[in-house]
């Protein structure tokens, strides 16, 4: 019943990032994830400024939420990254980035002599492709490190809503 709800409430976020104007300069978006530890996940996604100089060398900031749905319990991850933007004249925008995150795990049908729950900071470096924007909605794909114990490979594929 804990996962349905998730997964309600994941489905209302998405639908109300997808239909929340974008504010200039920030982009909010939306995914899918696949993490090598914790299988299917949605996830949300702001984009935003660090000032006009940094921006105007291609570095800007990445903040992500993600909720997993694996067999054994429940995972999410937050995380905030400074993010290059590759400089590009093509269809595609590459960008790398690196920074902080912070998960938590816990493990249903835990017998109550045991914690069966864990959080943890750690560090993650990422890399990603932002496809050419079709009208307000610009399509990406991302991998994404996190080097922390429990270190997990994510792969994630959405839309962001707002031009950069």
């Amino acid at each position: 019943m804990k996962k349905l709800a998730m997964a309600v409430a994941g489905a209302v976020l998405l639908v109300g990032l997808a239909s929340k104007p974008a504010e200039a300069q920030v982009q909010f978006g939306a995914n899918v994830v696949w993490g090598d530890d914790a299988d299917f996940g949605v996830g949300a996604r702001l984009g935003f400024p660090l000032g006009q100089a940094l921006k105007d060398k291609g570095i800007t900031a990445l903040a992500t939420f993600d909720y997993f749905f694996p067999d054994y319990g429940t995972l999410w991850e937050l995380t905030g990254n400074g993010v290059y933007n590759i400089k590009s004249s093509g269809s595609v925008s590459p960008y790398v980035g690196a920074g902080v995150s912070f998960a938590s795990a816990s493990v249903d049908n835990c017998p109550a002599t045991i914690d069966c729950s864990s959080s943890d900071f750690g560090l993650n470096v990422l890399g990603g492709i932002k496809f050419k924007a079709m009208g307000n909605v610009v399509p990406f794909v991302e991998a994404r490190f996190g080097i922390r114990d429990g270190s997990q490979l994510a792969i994630a594929g959405g839309v962001y809503f707002g031009k950069p």
